[in-house]
């Protein structure tokens, strides 16, 4: 049986808005246990009903979906001046916001706010270096066989 395009569309878009849906539950979920411990056992039941089925929801969504994207509008990459300085943040604040969370020790919030001061750093470093070396990163450029004989090298 082959569903039509606007059936097709209106379920993508129902499973994408029950996914949203789920995954703010989980979210408040957690907040709740992270801000109060003493929600841990009432809240077990609730992450565990809706982590794997919004993630199920989120599949089927955008295997319905009629209109994906074309590739020549969307090639999938980012250049690296972007996504080599989101990863730097995202890494590095994550570090820090474990770090605080746990707070080994007497240290309190002195290595977090080092690890955020490094992390600010690093991303405004990488992503200077990137914007000028961008066209340098992550390729790797090959002669063609027709230019190895006149190749300084050969």
């Amino acid at each position: 049986m082959r569903l039509s395009s606007r059936l097709r569309g209106l379920l993508s878009r129902a499973a994408h808005v029950i996914a949203a849906m789920l995954l703010g539950a989980y979210a408040l979920a957690k907040f709740l246990e992270w801000s109060d411990p003493t929600f841990r056992h009432a809240l077990d039941g609730i992450e565990a009903a809706t982590a794997l089925p919004c993630f199920l929801f989120t599949v089927v969504g955008s295997a319905l979906d009629p209109t994906p994207r074309p590739r020549s509008k969307w090639s999938g990459r980012l250049n690296p001046d972007y996504s080599g300085s989101v990863a730097l943040a995202v890494i590095g604040l994550s570090a820090a916001l474990i770090l605080w969370r746990v707070q080994i020790g007497d240290q309190g919030l002195t290595m977090p706010i080092v690890i955020v001061v490094v992390t600010i750093i690093g991303t405004v470093a990488a992503w200077r270096f990137a914007k000028v070396r961008g066209a340098e990163i992550g390729e790797a450029r090959f002669t063609q066989p027709s230019e190895l004989s006149s190749s300084p090298r050969a």
